[in-house]
């Protein structure tokens, strides 16, 4: 790898990988900053589809200028590299975020899916379907702002798929139905990945899991959406509708745009939508094409198998019902063995069967009582992991549930955490407005581990020591008070100014109301007559500081 690319961006370090290219932080020696720079693998750049994928996203970021889109600085090739320029984000991705901190409050919840949600609707706008929106590719810079990347597989709404037999593309764990089961896409893919994801911020886990990305993909199209209510104290109906129209399995019953979706996070905490019913949807699943040979399916299996030459039996002297009976009956042994097969996948889980267990639901037991119930339905004593955390509904010792939801089904080769509550979680406030060590007092009494970062802003017309802005935790979020946690704090300070000599000679209402606008207090006293500025006290040259009413400075003319 060259130390330097375009004799301008200077490699520092590798910070990500994936399945085309490596990501590079570099600093750009023309532009003086730090960016991110993505490189085609060399083996990917010899794929001309791969080379022209890459080149798409770049062209469909450019296009796009959102607060909560990474933006695209250049693109390029450097000898057999081909390179992506865009702005560096400091920070962690969303997965990270949420492995770290579990489910999070409805409120806290939403106000990042706006983010999300409102990039999306801009990319819509400009055409593009981004086809692959997860938490692994939102990126959380360290004021708290999201960023959605990684545009490798977005297509023009309008376009061609450059995929072969409209092959699936994207994430499983994400996946629209209608792309499992290899249907062109449109936009309603990227509200489906939203809604997905609201779940997961909701519930810490996503919705469907498997053995393989074709076991996943089958729940998609096949399995209802797990209840988020039980698991999430903060949730209302309301709220769980929103999750349940944006993951609907029939793209028709689907938000049919990301400003729809939009329109909805922004009033489904409304109270008038205290009390509605739960959303039902008409259809439950989605029905697979025919004849689409980008999903296999156990009818599939059945027909494949059951298609066997029979012209080794006499068609004079062999009656048609025994063949009719040996037919069926292969097609009966062929069911239950593809049954058989999709069981001990794990494409279909039964209870007991094959070392699934169903996880059973675990709030609100004793920790000893938890155990005891998770280790009855089968699951293994060294399976499961303890995990204390904050939360606000059970006394500390309760359990307040599992990693993987109940209902759901987990292997004897997986591992489950039971979570156990320690004590309440803290509630972030909206420190504007109140002193800096006034907050400080708060964080302390509290014993929270909260690192305050502060940089200060001179103002005209606020006290030294008042918060002005508040980033990285935002009011309303509900932490671990153990937890280390970062908060940016905008500080109000006392203006300074340096007197300068361009005062002298200047007629003195005008020196004195430049010096106003400054936020300094100033008098003027007559000692020639004139009005031009003679001297300045304190006298040119001094670094002053108005602190409050008590100093002031002082025009003789």
């Amino acid at each position: 790898m060259l130390d330097t690319i375009a004799n301008r961006y200077h490699i520092k370090s590798l910070i990500g990988q994936g399945g085309m290219a490596d990501v590079y932080l570099a600093y750009d020696e023309i532009m003086n900053r730090p960016v991110a720079i993505k490189i085609l693998r060399p083996k990917v750049a010899d794929d001309s589809q791969a080379v022209v994928r890459f080149i798409r996203e770049a062209s469909a970021v450019r296009k796009l200028s959102h607060p909560n889109v990474v933006e695209v600085y250049d693109v390029g090739e450097c000898g057999n590299l081909h390179y992506l320029v865009m702005e560096y984000i400091p920070g962690i991705t969303l997965k990270e975020l949420i492995a770290k901190s579990g489910k999070m409050s409805a409120p806290k919840a939403i106000l990042m899916m706006k983010e999300l949600t409102s990039a999306v609707a801009a990319a819509h706008k400009n055409n593009i379907i981004h086809r692959d929106i997860k938490p692994q590719n939102v990126l959380i810079h360290k004021n708290g702002q999201l960023k959605i990347t990684d545009f490798g597989i977005a297509i023009a709404a309008d376009s061609m798929d450059m995929t072969a037999n409209q092959a699936i593309m994207g994430s499983s764990h994400y996946l629209a139905p209608e792309s499992a089961a290899g249907l062109a896409p449109d936009y309603r893919v990227d509200i489906y990945a939203l809604g997905i994801v609201f779940f997961e911020l909701l519930c810490g886990s996503v919705p469907f899991t498997g053995t393989s990305p074709a076991a996943i993909a089958l729940k998609h199209m096949q399995d209802p959406l797990p209840s988020i209510l039980p698991y999430n104290e903060t949730v209302t109906q309301a709220i769980e509708n929103v999750v349940i129209k944006a993951t609907a399995k029939n793209p028709d019953e689907r938000y049919q745009s990301a400003q729809e979706l939009l329109d909805a996070l922004e009033t489904c905490q409304n109270p008038e939508f205290k009390n509605v019913k739960k959303l039902e949807l008409k259809t439950p699943s989605l029905e697979l094409p025919a004849k689409d040979e980008s999903v296999v399916t156990t009818s599939d299996i059945t027909q494949t198998s059951t298609q066997r030459p029979l012209s080794h039996v006499s068609k004079e002297k062999t009656p048609t019902w025994p063949i009719t009976a040996l037919t069926g009956l292969i097609g009966i042994l062929v069911c239950a063995f593809s049954g058989l097969m999709l069981i001990s996948s794990g494409v279909v889980a039964i209870d007991g069967w094959f070392g699934w267990q169903q996880v059973p639901n675990v709030a609100g037991l004793s920790q000893e009582d938890a155990l005891n119930k998770l280790t009855e339905s089968g699951i293994l004593e060294n399976q499961i992991e303890i995990q204390e955390v904050a939360v606000d509904q059970y006394e500390p010792g309760i359990a307040s549930g599992t990693d993987i939801p109940a209902g759901h089904f987990v292997s004897n080769e997986d591992k489950i955490s039971l979570y156990i509550a320690k004590g309440p979680t803290f509630l972030v406030g909206d420190y504007t407005g109140q002193y800096l060590e006034d907050v400080q007092k708060i964080f302390t009494d509290n014993n929270l581990s909260i690192w305050i970062t502060t940089t200060t802003k001179e103002t005209v017309d606020r006290a030294p020591g008042v918060i002005l802005e508040q980033h990285g935790l935002l009011a309303g979020t509900r932490i671990d008070p153990k937890d280390q946690a970062n908060i940016e704090f905008v500080v109000s300070a006392y203006p300074t100014i340096m007197i300068s000599d361009r005062y002298i000679g200047m007629d003195v209402d005008q020196a004195k109301q430049e010096l106003n606008d400054l936020g300094m207090a100033v008098i003027t006293k007559n000692i020639q007559g004139s009005k031009t500025v003679q001297s300045i006290d304190p006298p040119v040259g001094t670094n002053y500081t108005q602190e409050g009413s008590d100093s002031v400075i002082t025009l003789y003319h």
